[in-house]
């Protein structure tokens, strides 16, 4: 991985603390907690995630933490950093064993093994995720 800048390592830290309790901890009140008090998540490509603090704790106590799968892994390919943003290309691997409705909203879990690429593209404000 490149060096980074106190300030880009900084976003890297705080975005790194986010997925963390997402995928490690399962802890919603700790994602939430690295955001900014209007924050907005939208999944592109199925039109899913939130907006505002509440909406989105919800979203992610209900829908997106409850519904990852045991065995889910991030596989960082590239992270570009900037003032206030922070670019990762990453590939999620997975066992569909849960419904997603995060990720394919109606489907019933197939047991297959995915492999899915992904970027994500976070924007900071003051130094919290704003989206």
């Amino acid at each position: 991985m490149p060096s980074f800048s106190d300030s880009e390592q900084a976003l890297i830290d705080v975005w790194e603390t986010h997925t963390a309790a997402e995928f490690e901890h399962k802890d919603a009140d700790a994602a939430i907690a690295t955001m900014t008090e209007h924050p907005v998540l939208i999944h592109v490509p199925v039109g899913t995630g939130a907006t505002g603090r509440d909406a989105l704790r919800k979203f992610y106590r209900e829908i997106f933490i409850p519904q990852m799968p045991p065995d889910a892994e991030l596989q960082l390919l590239t992270r570009s950093v900037a003032q206030d943003r922070l670019i990762d290309e990453f590939i999620l691997h997975f066992t569909h064993t849960v419904r997603m409705d995060w990720f394919a909203p109606g489907i019933e879990p197939t047991g297959r093994r995915l492999v899915v690429p992904h970027v994500g593209i976070i924007a900071f404000e003051a130094g919290r995720i704003s989206s």
